[in-house]
């Protein structure tokens, strides 16, 4: 008894060992089997550039510099190969009041000997009151050339700093380990130069948004919450111009050498051929995007985007880019005027494509078409529809108010073009009332009425704000046609609210108030829906229809985006303050539109009398719904011409043109295994190979089963050897 508790510890001991090597052989494989299927973070936003945003034209503009300018340089310092991946940074800092918006870009770095360790890092600064750029040194300070001259970022190559990474004793593992990709570099940046010449030390986490060509990581990794955690703790977005792999990385797969031979599948060499035959990686995208910039004469300023077509439905989705007449009528006008451009036709089909419509008038004899305004004006309604989209209806709204200077307009519509059109609607509205009662007007006099020493000193107090009416649809076919969306003018005085001493008028005239009823608001009512100075408010309030119709059908392929609230894909074309806007009111307001005085001669007395003057709600839309047979007999030209739009310019009965399109609007998956891997992408190394998409976890289980084999072979051995030993005693 005895020797069995003898053997059986033995045995013990024997498969805690055995345990033990099984732990040794497999520990290697078991993290990285944990992370062969990198799943981002859902609050982590990574995006596709869109043509000409503001965070890829640094990129443009350093690839300029340092690729294109410099591509017969012969020394490799001054060269930015496209096989090296590229990224930029943004941040915003304040001086003296002023918001100076700052960006940073900066290349990967190769381990390998034959290419250059040298970074060339541009700085660039932002200003958003002119729309300029301008490079400047690690100080923020005007870049200057050896001459003392100011740089200009397309007449020199010049960059604000040029490191050599590999004179950087706190860099030599990274680099030795090909760990310098463009985003560490970025951080190494800011903290090591940047940031003590600006002796700040909180750089890295003001950086808001990081862009770049290609993937930021690949394979088994945790690199794109990585990003986050360890390089930019308050970043709120990434952006990639291609999810494509690297040109390198291909050839790696296709054309494997050494051990790598074996570990490559036949299939995946094809399929990587394949792709380098038809110029399917990262670097030739990157290099005709650079090239396509320069031929439409490297726009940089603030209608960089809609100048070259980054506005628009789909764009930033990572599909093609919307095929039809609408998107070709910004370079072959043909007699529109671009004025009258609005978005009445919206239809989405079972594959997740939106097509849509836009109508508009012929331009009048000897009136050129704007062609600028003709792309401004659809990517104002792009945009809006896609704001209508994302924010919920309670943020819809805007109040010009001297007494509520905190509550002119939300957050996040300040920040769009949505925003900055209604509260412009409603001061434009509000000062367009006032002039209307001008006294020295025929309408002022019927509302001020005739001076009249013997009467008492009348005044009123009204506000006014836009409302919709409802709007006239008709829906068929999985579409809406918008065939008409009056917007109303409302005023309320303080005389039918029931309030009185207001300072500026302690008793409010009923007769004044009746006459601005009846014959101010109705002017200002036509205006709003006829006037030029509101036409952006009709075209972001028609985009507001087709975004409540998309709302109620509660299903398609931008559901997800229904009350998101995040709109920073849809800024702002131009550079604007709420405050700004409000202190307009106020000065109109504090100042008076006029300040009239009339003389009135009575009884030997002269009396003088002085006169002077003192939001748009969109968030509840209404149908009028019209019926199939009073469509087809009122409107049966507009479905034939938006047919026909999709193909050609068509008119219809009614004087008006129409330019249709479709989009594929649905976001085009991005593969997280095609971005920088731990070789260097501007040349393979010489016996090693990558497989894109390499399961760790295929790999370590087979090793895991072998060893696990042998360990039941080994156990079986000692029970048979110990049975044995028991018998023959």
């Amino acid at each position: 008894m005895m020797r069995y508790e003898i053997r059986f510890v033995l045995f013990r001991r024997g498969l805690a060992a055995l345990l033990a090597l099984v732990v040794a052989v497999t520990a290697p494989g078991l993290a990285p089997a944990a992370l062969a299927a990198p799943k981002p973070n859902p609050n982590y936003t990574i995006d596709r550039f869109a043509e000409g945003e503001r965070l890829l034209l640094p990129l443009l503009m350093s690839r300029y510099r340092h690729t294109e300018q410099t591509r017969n340089d012969p020394n490799i310092d001054n060269f930015i190969g496209y096989g090296r991946n590229l990224a930029d940074a943004h941040w915003r800092t304040t001086e003296n009041g002023k918001t100076i918006d700052w960006y940073l870009t900066a290349p990967s770095v190769s381990p390998f000997k034959a290419n250059t360790k040298v970074a060339l890092i541009d700085i660039f600064q932002f200003d958003e009151s002119t729309g300029l750029w301008r490079l400047v040194d690690a100080a923020g300070k005007q870049l200057l050339d050896a001459k003392g001259q100011p740089v200009v970022w397309d007449k020199s190559s010049q960059a604000s700093l040029a490191v050599d990474m590999s004179q950087e004793p706190s860099l030599a593992e990274d680099l030795k380990q090909g760990k310098l990709h463009s985003e560490p570099n970025i951080r190494w940046v800011l903290d090591r130069k940047v940031g003590p010449a600006l002796n700040r030390g909180d750089l890295a986490n003001l950086v808001d948004e990081v862009g770049s060509e290609k993937m930021f990581c690949s394979g088994p990794s945790d690199c794109v919450n990585e990003l986050k955690r360890t390089f930019f703790p308050k970043l709120q977005r990434g952006v990639i111009l291609t999810d494509l792999p690297s040109e390198s990385m291909l050839k790696r797969t296709a054309y494997p050498s050494g051990p790598a031979k074996k570990k490559v599948s036949e299939e995946a060499k094809q399929q990587a051929r394949e792709q380098l035959a038809n110029k399917q990686y990262s670097d030739a995208v990157v290099e005709k995007g650079v090239q396509d910039w320069d031929k439409q004469g490297r726009p940089v300023a603030a209608g960089a985007q809609v100048a070259m077509g980054g506005k628009g439905f789909g764009t930033g989705s990572g599909n093609a880019a919307a095929a039809g007449p609408a998107e070709l009528a910004g370079t072959d006008p043909g007699g529109i005027d671009f004025t009258t451009l609005q978005l009445r036709y919206l239809a989405e089909s079972p594959g997740g494509d939106l097509r849509y419509a836009y109508s508009a008038s012929p331009a009048g004899p000897g009136v050129a078409s704007d062609v600028n305004g003709g792309r401004a004006a659809m990517a104002q309604m792009s945009d809006a529809f896609y704001v209508w989209l994302n924010l919920p209806t309670s943020k819809f709204w805007v109040n010009l108010n001297p007494s509520e200077p905190d509550r002119i307009i939300d957050a996040k519509l300040a920040t769009t073009d949505v925003g900055r059109i209604l509260l412009q609607a409603d001061l434009d509205m509000k000062k367009m009332s006032a002039k209307l009662t001008n006294p020295n007007t025929d309408l002022g006099r019927q509302f001020w009425g005739e001076p009249d020493p013997d009467a008492l000193e009348e005044c009123v107090v009204t506000r006014q704000w836009i409302v919709p009416k409802p709007a006239t649809v008709y829906q068929a076919d999985g579409g809406i046609y918008i065939l008409d969306a009056p917007l109303e003018v409302k005023a309320e005085s303080q005389l039918s609210k029931g309030k009185f001493g207001d300072p500026s008028c302690p008793a409010p005239s009923d007769r004044m108030e009746k006459v601005f009823e009846q014959l101010i608001l109705p002017k200002v009512e036509d205006a709003v829906n006829h006037a030029p100075e509101f036409a952006e408010l009709r075209r972001v309030y028609l985009a507001r229809v087709a975004a409540e119709w998309y709302r109620e059908r509660k299903s398609g392929a931008l559901t997800s985006m229904i009350d998101s609230g995040d709109v920073h894909r849809w800024p702002a074309m131009q550079s604007w303050q709420p405050k700004q806007v409000f202190d307009a009111y106020v000065k109109s307001y504090r100042d008076h539109e006029y300040n009239v005085t009339k003389n009135v001669d009575r009884g030997g007395y002269r009396y003088t009398f002085t006169y002077s003057d003192g939001g748009v709600d969109f968030g509840d839309v209404k149908f009028s719904g019209v019926a199939k047979s009073e469509f087809q007999q009122q409107y049966g030209d507009v479905s034939k011409a938006v047919g026909q739009s999709f193909e050609q310019r068509a008119p219809d009965a009614h004087n008006r043109i129409w330019l249709g399109a479709t989009a594929q609007v649905k976001p085009k998956p991005l593969d997280y295994t095609s971005g920088e891997d731990q070789y260097a992408d501007d040349g393979p190394p010489p016996d090693r190979a990558l497989e894109p998409a390499r399961s760790y976890t295929a790999i370590y289980g087979w090793t895991l089963a072998a060893v696990l084999m042998m360990f039941v072979a080994a156990l079986f051995l000692v029970l048979v050897l110990n049975v044995r030993a028991a018998t023959r005693r």
